[in-house]
């Protein structure tokens, strides 16, 4: 692709031309988190770290950021585990018509619109006095969470060779110890692939939090929402700026361990 890109001039300014489109945003975002002025300005007049330092010091930011974090951990470990293993499952299913069918009815939340099932949680979760808890927003990420977990792992799986499975047996091994030393390592790609944007969505939602977590739960993502609707300062920046850096920090981290080809499902 890299050399592609070196032949044709055309496509090189095109991809940085996209680049730019997709980066200019985050760029402008992150500049205005480190003004100087009390309003947004762009370019800033001068820069500081007093946005930041006000984040840091609002405690209602940072009980919206522990929420946060408490919910996307347990949402990601949670999800993933079940998430996993269901893909695996669906895939050991010697009925195709009946693997088509569950694998549907498991991936649907993802179909329809998340303002729908937020609303329908709302009405459900409301019977059980689930309606601003932590448990009732673990269930709602959940919803979404695990069928993205299993259409990612899904994909890697059909990946391999089938006789994978019947050459374990075959040599003694149960399913568990098959799905745990032989399928496991070859689809960790794609299980960290999958635990990164569970993470990232339960961390970023404002839809399920709004509708289920209400007053009593905000996250961080929501109390930032509310904030912008009575203030705009470069502390919408500088928060920008700190989850753009988290992000790639996490990226680091999963190269480090897992490889970005890994990761991005370039190479199994």
């Amino acid at each position: 692709m890299i050399n592609a890109l070196h032949r044709n001039p055309v496509v090189v300014v095109l991809f940085l031309l996209v680049l730019s489109f997709i980066l200019a945003p985050l760029a402008i975002a992150t500049l205005i988190g480190f003004s100087s002025s009390p309003f947004l300005a762009f370019p800033p007049p001068g820069f500081s770290l007093q946005w930041f330092k006000r984040f840091f010091s609002d405690d209602a930011f940072m009980s919206g950021l522990d929420l946060s974090l408490r919910i996307a951990v347990i949402v990601t470990v949670a999800g993933t585990v079940v998430g996993v293993l269901s893909a695996y499952g669906l895939s050991r299913m010697k009925a195709r018509m009946g693997q088509q069918i569950l694998t549907a009815i498991m991936l649907s939340p993802l179909i329809f619109p998340v303002i729908v099932i937020a609303l329908a949680l709302l009405l459900f979760l409301s019977n059980f006095n689930l309606l601003g808890s932590l448990t009732g927003l673990i269930i709602a990420h959940l919803l979404i969470v695990v069928p993205l977990v299993i259409s990612t792992v899904a994909a890697a799986l059909a990946g391999l060779d089938k006789s994978i499975n019947e050459a374990a047996a075959s040599l003694g091994a149960g399913p568990w110890r098959t799905f745990g030393l032989i399928i496991l390592p070859q689809v960790r790609g794609a299980v960290a692939g999958a635990a990164l944007l569970s993470f990232l969505f339960s961390f970023n939602d404002v839809t399920f939090a709004a509708f289920i977590g209400g007053v009593n739960a905000q996250t961080l993502p929501l109390k930032l929402f509310g904030y912008i609707r009575y203030q705009l300062n470069p502390m919408i920046g500088a928060v920008s700026a700190i989850f753009i850096f988290s992000t790639l920090l996490v990226i680091v981290i999963f190269d480090r361990i897992v490889g970005f080809d890994r990761l991005v499902g370039i190479k199994e």
